[in-house]
């Protein structure tokens, strides 16, 4: 697969042989969108990729996240890693609540789920990624498709690439977070339920307001008898 050619593409690769350091980013657009930019300007020599992660202003949301579910650490061992690395804008882009429920205490194991899913064993640099499916962390398998020089997990496109960190790679996508389907219908269930509940327990103190209301007008005290004071 021939990938396209950015400017930053070509800085890096000078800057791998001319310099001698690692490439900041590899991108498959012609314009960097404003995290993977920032991505790549934030690499440091010897960084790991949860280093990366919370040194890019874009990752904010991806860094709470991974902080929720306990998962900094693991990020910052010794790997190595594929990360596929949701930006603010792919978090935001899920329904309205969802990310709020995924940081719930309660909801941990899905966060975690949906976490080590945009996490693949090993190196797999973009020029290796073929059509197919790829095991990832959480035992799912997320499927890759390449139409021309691009590549999609999911059918969500990478738009940055091979940004390097000690314990291995990084690729940025910012259209969606990948979600396994039993997931989404887990965290669907318990959305649900916790609506149901919330009604539930509205209606019930509606009920308990008017009913000691009631016992009030019922218990006001009786008009005074005259000629007593």
């Amino acid at each position: 697969m021939i990938a396209r050619f950015s400017l930053i593409k070509l800085l890096a690769i000078a800057g791998v042989f001319g310099l001698g350091v690692a490439p900041a980013v590899v991108a498959q657009v012609e314009e960097p969108t404003p995290a993977v930019k920032q991505a790549g300007e934030a690499v440091m020599p010897n960084a790991d990729i949860a280093t990366i992660v919370s040194g890019v202003e874009g990752f904010s949301t991806l860094e709470a996240a991974l902080g929720a579910a306990g998962l900094t650490e693991a990020l910052a061992g010794e790997g190595p890693f594929t990360v596929i690395a949701p930006t603010n804008d792919a978090f935001a882009a899920l329904p309205d609540g969802v990310v709020e429920a995924l940081l719930l205490p309660e909801n941990k194991d899905l966060l975690t789920e949906v976490l080590t899913y945009h996490v693949i064993p090993g190196e797999v640099p973009y020029a290796s990624l073929a059509p197919g499916m790829v095991t990832t962390l959480s035992g799912e398998e997320l499927t890759v498709t390449i139409e021309g020089a691009a590549a999609f997990v999911d059918g969500i496109e990478i738009v940055g690439s091979d940004i390097p960190a000690t314990n291995g790679l990084i690729h940025v996508v910012e259209d969606s977070v990948l979600v396994p389907a039993d997931v989404a219908t887990e965290l669907g269930a318990r959305l649900a339920a916790a609506e149901e509940e919330e009604t539930m327990v509205e209606e019930t103190m509606v009920e308990e307001t008017l009913v000691e209301e009631a016992v009030v007008e019922e218990a006001a005290p009786a008009a005074p008898v005259r000629g007593l004071w």
